[in-house]
């Protein structure tokens, strides 16, 4: 049993936004930047509670499929609840947001467009006093501006309060890098994309992908989401086990490398879209 000081911290699910409340002495804090040896990092506090959006490097390709450090830190004398949204939803939450220059986020998602759906409940964690989460979380580099951020809700004493933890902006370098190739092949209710590993990639394949099948009698559609994975094979398939494949949606390449996306609305018309 949690004890009457214990406080809870719901990391909100991204579909409803959150109510921003100020209470005196726990308005959001941004630390300035910090840069050493090309690694910067970030920070942004309130209610007890700092995230850390730490990058490594300065300079990335275009495109790339990185992954960066977030740190949840709960600096209070309480024990609080965490809940993290299931990253099949595909905004994972804390999570970390790729912006154009005129504050768009153009990641997350990975997959665009992204299925409607519905999430599964969220994953509770408990996190002490003066511990952390830390996350290692993927991300696509689809523009210069990165910054860390988590919708959360704090029960205290029986009272809510609602905040958006959003860490300053770091800029990195893209570099103009051609994507990767992209072999695909149609079958009976399936499809098949291979991928063409570049010369000096270290690894596994990360993928992420959805895939849409019509049932031929009823006419009815099922989505299946998979989120972020490893692959053993440069061969990515969607198998639809004799419905018809309607939509198939898939991004993935090599850490430090461009990824390839296949979005193909209509296999059966031939209509392919390929970066």
């Amino acid at each position: 049993m949690k004890s009457p000081a214990a406080a809870r911290l719901l990391l909100a699910g991204l579909l409803v936004p959150p109510l921003l409340t100020a209470h005196a002495g726990q308005a959001a804090r941004a630390h300035p930047q910090s840069a050493i040896g090309g690694k910067q990092s970030v920070t942004a506090e309130s209610h007890g509670i700092r995230l850390t959006l730490a990058v490594p490097r300065h300079s990335y390709p275009d495109n790339a499929l990185v992954r960066f450090g977030l740190r949840l830190e709960n600096t209070t004398n309480h024990t609080v609840e965490v809940l993290e949204q299931p990253r099949v939803c595909g905004y994972p939450n804390p999570g970390i947001d790729v912006l154009t220059a005129a504050g768009q986020i153009v990641y997350p998602p990975a997959l665009v467009p992204f299925p409607a759906m519905s999430c599964p409940p969220p994953i509770g964690t408990r996190l002490a006093p003066h511990h952390a989460i830390k996350r290692r979380l993927l991300v696509i580099l689809r523009d210069q501006s990165l910054r860390g951020t988590a919708s959360l809700e704090r029960m205290a004493g029986g009272t809510a309060s609602y905040f958006t933890l959003q860490t300053p902006r770091i800029a990195v370098h893209l570099v103009p890098t051609a994507p990767l190739d992209v072999s695909l092949s149609l079958g009976a209710g399936t499809a098949s994309a291979t991928i063409t590993r570049p010369a000096h990639a270290a690894g596994s394949l990360w993928s992420e992908e959805w895939t849409q099948c019509r049932d031929a009698g009823t006419g009815g559609l099922e989505t299946t989401v998979t989120s972020w994975g490893r692959l053993s094979s440069p061969t990515i398939t969607a198998d639809c086990a004799g419905e018809t494949l309607s939509q198939w949606h898939v991004v993935a390449g090599w850490l430090g490398y461009p990824v390839a996306t296949v979005n193909d609305p209509a296999p059966q018309s031939h209509r392919r879209f390929f970066q």
